[in-house]
């Protein structure tokens, strides 16, 4: 740009540090990543100094800027013919009827759908010129065809909101233009939620369409109102357990992430905010739909705010009981993947009944620690993932602090017995918890504070030496989140129901590696373990054992019996922990 002298340096730049920081923006940085779409945001940046913050108003932007490129024709063509602007004057039109072709132009190809070899589908020229015919008529009264014969003319000059592909065959430069301009159609034919509605039940195909038209609406034209008719219409209050059923609800909390806190501004925002989230949970903790979605879904729900309080909040947690008792520890012969510092199997015993935590510790019950004690966490980056996501990056020390700060909280309201306290699970307690004893409750108990010990009735284990926590010999990955299920990141706690333990524990094969408070020793190790006044030692530098897998491990890894290991100062991005209330033996 400096070489036409468009800007100077310093203007450039300040301008290319700010466009660096807006594609970072989550609602734009999946643009971004395409050349053509990050070439666009550039020249809407420059000819405006910032980038809109709704992806809605930075289309719309585009779509005016591209316009004005019809107008730059060619040097020698600019006296032999009139320009854009002055064919349309010259028709009594503007800008805005032009467009409103192009909106049913593009709502008409999306409606077609793509070709076989994904090209986006073809508007011929006949069609083209007929729907701008109808902008002007002649001296009969009849649609203008020659008339529209020079609009396309001008648009074949230089590259705008249509390119000819191929002679007499014109599409749209890219899927995101068509889809912008259908939403944009949509909104303005009749009974938008209904509508929209409808288009839902295609998902895949209109999902974008439906979500940039609401963009339009809220941005563009401060309408909430229609936006909010058709969550309540993709989201009834009696809610059918069908598959279409939960992703339109999935699609109505998109329509409410995007207006965001103006959800508040009336009571039925409010009603539909409750409703929707409601839905989305029983979605997600219930596996209505694929593992992949529901990780979509977890996100989103801690976009619009998880209900769910033993998600969110620390004295809310909740506890799977596991009572004293025999278990087998380590790999039997019939695990193919066992590894060395596994095996032989052994029948060990632990004497007392213990409680360990439902799910990993959380992002929003990690920041509570963080804010109370006025502790600076070692990567500020584990406070920065979804509130309903395990905390990750998080060293063995500070799970132990954390643990420690969570006792006195606890001791403090009454909520624990006397001689217990909050500790991280030892591998022993671990492995038994995601396993099983030899006799297992008859009904798990989950339960919030306060804790007490407990008798439950139990039964024989069917499944003594299960490799994974829900059974079976073969990683399930719609019961896990590892490699193999293809998220690739952490989930939101409680969406993988299928992999519950026998004692309600959930997630511990997958989605966070969670540390142990147990150093890292040759099988067999000892246990009930060391003391746990040793194994809580701040000052041991010594290797501290991290169970379960991650998101990113082999289906080796999320195994009952897997052992990992690392130093007790380490964090990375697929490390968290949960905790355990047992006595201080």
């Amino acid at each position: 740009m400096t070489e036409k002298g468009t800007v100077n340096a310093a203007e450039r730049d300040g301008l290319t540090l700010r466009l660096q920081e807006a594609v970072r923006r989550p609602n734009l940085h999946g643009m971004a990543g395409n050349p053509l779409l990050l070439t666009v945001m550039a020249l809407v940046h420059t000819h405006k100094g910032r980038l809109p913050d709704a992806r809605a108003v930075l289309y719309e932007d585009t779509v005016d800027l591209l316009l004005t490129r019809w107008e730059e024709q060619k040097q020698a063509n600019k006296k032999s013919r009139p320009g854009l602007t002055e064919l349309l004057a010259q028709a009594g039109r503007g800008e805005i009827d032009l467009k409103r072709v192009l909106w049913r132009l593009a709502f008409s190809a999306h409606e077609q759908g793509d070709t076989g070899d994904g090209q986006l589908a073809d508007i011929p020229e006949a069609s083209l010129q007929k729907a701008l015919a109808n902008l002007n008529k002649d001296t009969e009264g009849k649609p203008d065809l020659n008339w529209a014969r020079d609009v396309i003319d001008i648009m074949k000059l230089r590259a705008g909101l249509l390119i000819e592909r191929l002679p007499g065959v014109f599409t749209f430069p890219h899927r995101t233009f068509q889809e912008f301009l259908a939403g944009v159609y949509l909104t303005s034919e009749g009974d938008f939620a209904r509508n929209a509605a409808a288009l839902a039940d295609d998902a895949p195909r209109w999902r974008e369409v439906i979500l940039l038209a609401v963009g339009f609406l809220l941005h563009r034209q401060g309408d909430t109102s229609r936006p909010l008719a058709l969550a309540a219409e993709l989201c009834p209050e009696h809610g059918q357990d069908q598959e279409n059923a939960w992703r339109r609800a999935w699609l109505a909390g998109e329509v409410l992430a995007e207006l965001g806190s103006r959800t508040a501004d009336s009571q039925l925002g409010l009603d539909l905010r409750k409703r929707v989230c409601s839905r989305l949970t029983d979605l997600v903790t219930q596996a209505k739909l694929p593992a992949k979605e529901r990780g979509f879904v977890g996100d989103l729900l801690a976009r619009l705010g998880d209900p769910r309080p033993e998600v969110t909040d620390v004295d809310r947690m909740q506890f799977c009981y596991v009572p004293p008792g025999a278990f087998l520890l380590g790999s039997g012969k019939h695990d193919r993947l066992a590894y060395i510092n596994e095996k032989p199997q052994r029948e060990c015993a632990i004497p007392y009944g213990y409680w360990l935590a439902r799910f990993p510790v959380t992002v929003a019950q990690f920041r509570l620690f963080v804010e109370q004690t006025k502790t600076q966490p070692g990567d500020p980056d584990c406070l920065k993932g979804p509130a309903n996501h395990p905390v990750v990056q998080v060293s063995w020390h500070e799970a132990i602090a954390f643990c420690r700060w969570l006792t006195g909280r606890w001791q403090s309201q009454g909520c624990l017995p006397d001689g217990w306290a909050v500790t991280l699970p030892s591998e022993a307690e671990w492995e038994k918890a995601a396993r099983g004893g030899l006799e297992i409750p008859v009904k798990s108990l989950i339960q919030s504070l306060p804790l007490k010990n407990e008798t439950l009735p139990c039964r024989p284990n069917e499944h003594l030496s299960r490799i994974y926590p829900r059974g079976g010999e073969e990683a399930d990955p719609e019961k896990m989140n590892f490699a193999g299920t293809g998220i690739l990141r952490t989930n939101a706690v409680g969406a993988f129901p299928g992999g519950t333990t026998p004692y309600g524990v959930e997630e511990m094969s997958g989605n966070v590696w969670e540390w142990t408070r147990s150093f890292f020793e040759g099988y067999p190790y000892p246990e009930p373990g060391e003391k746990r006044q040793q194994q809580e030692d701040l000052k041991a530098r010594r290797r501290r054992v991290l169970r379960g897998g991650a998101f990113h491990s082999s289906l080796f890894k999320v195994r009952c019996a897997y052992r990992h290991y690392a130093g007790p100062f380490n964090r990375f991005n697929g490390g968290g922990f949960r905790v355990v209330v047992s006595p201080c033996l």
